[in-house]
């Protein structure tokens, strides 16, 4: 819901997507999605029996959902340009490689990043000493969007729902603003 609307296209990938619950709420709720991608190396069997829940409610989930199972490294050859990219609970460096399909794409995107590897913090280490890793990858991944021109904008979900609950949003520059 806190990122829905900056998120939506045409194609949305739900990329480390466990059962891709989000991304088939973003195909079940949002008018305009008419594609739902649910990236992930092995889906549960509980997954299709969710797909196959929410299809009572909106029987029209079915036939925009495709399901890849795989890495999501290097997966952005295999989505649609412009794809709005979600990535939630994509461990370490999942996040990482979620951040470059959505730049890849040219979308938006929306990630709670959580199991922060220390290794892909690239910044000074009073920063991570001081703030912690977590908190210092995310600034980073935060600068580094923005020196690509992205819009990007920080929230939270309650920590009752998750304790890893920051959520990273950003809109792809203009095209006029691309180098």
């Amino acid at each position: 819901q806190r990122v829905r609307h900056r998120v939506s296209r045409e194609a949305v990938a739900d990329l480390c997507c466990g059962h891709g619950l989000v991304g088939m709420l973003f195909g079940l709720l949002e008018r305009k999605v008419e594609r739902v991608y649910l990236v992930d190396l092995k889906f549960p069997a509980s997954s299709l029996k969710l797909q196959e829940a929410l299809c009572e409610l909106g029987p029209w989930l079915g036939p925009k959902v495709t399901r890849l199972e795989r890495s999501v490294k290097g997966v952005a050859p295999l989505l649609p340009q412009g794809a709005g990219v979600v990535a939630v609970h994509a461990c370490g460096a999942r996040t990482d490689w979620s951040l470059h399909a959505a730049r890849a794409l040219g979308g938006p995107l929306a990630v709670m990043p959580c199991c922060y590897a220390q290794q892909a913090y690239k910044g000074p280490e009073s920063l991570r000493r001081h703030l912690g890793a977590g908190l210092s990858i995310d600034i980073q991944r935060t600068y580094d969007l923005e020196a690509l021109g992205y819009q990007v904008s920080w929230q939270e979900v309650p920590p009752e729902v998750t304790p890893m609950n920051r959520v990273l949003s950003a809109s792809p520059p203009r095209p006029s603003q691309r180098s």
